[in-house]
């Protein structure tokens, strides 16, 4: 079921029209993944993204971010469900992948140019990331530098979101921000 929810979900995407496209910061159309770089500048994830247009050009960009934030929950049950399992590790990467291209194209999005209905859904999805991060920095000890800078990322970017009183709508209060996953403390 879950292979095919995915397949239909990338089927879509690929059916968008070219002005609802978005090509990520490492030049590779519309597939999640992760940047060359993961210290990749603001400036320079915004201008490879093509989000430096008008503000009504950067929805594609939204796009993304949500159906990357539904594969991570289409998969992110079965990484824990079936740990050390082929399945798991194939979601993992999924969720890992997914949880990064989140964080890069939200690291690119100026907050202040974007509507307060879409900064809701780059907040729920950042917090989705920030999971995929953090569990990837605590139980992942290959990877646990990246998924640290990620994570540390993914941080910032929700504390610049929450410190925008105009759109966070009361939500900083009901978040403490820290930079330390679980298990780091």
């Amino acid at each position: 079921m879950v292979s095919y929810i995915e397949g239909s979900l990338t089927s879509w995407l690929s059916n968008l029209s070219p002005e609802m496209r978005w090509l990520n910061p490492n030049g590779t159309g519309g597939r999640r993944g992760s940047p060359t770089s993961p210290m990749r500048s603001p400036d320079a994830i915004r201008v490879a993204a093509g989000l430096d247009r008008p503000i009504g050009d950067i929805y594609p960009a939204y796009i993304y971010i949500v159906y990357n934030t539904t594969l991570i929950l289409l998969h992110r049950p079965y990484i824990v469900g079936a740990a050390g399992s082929p399945t798991a590790a194939q979601s993992n990467t999924i969720c890992t992948g997914s949880g990064r291209a989140i964080t890069d194209i939200a690291q690119g999005l100026e907050i202040a140019r974007c509507s307060y209905v879409v900064n809701r859904f780059a907040l729920y999805a950042l917090l989705q990331a920030g999971v995929i991060h953090a569990m990837n920095a605590v139980y992942d000890k290959r990877g646990t530098e990246v998924a640290m800078e990620y994570y540390t990322r993914t941080v910032k970017i929700l504390e610049g979101f929450l410190a925008c009183a105009a759109y966070s709508g009361g939500v900083a209060e009901g978040i403490k921000v820290t930079n330390t996953p679980i298990g780091f403390l």
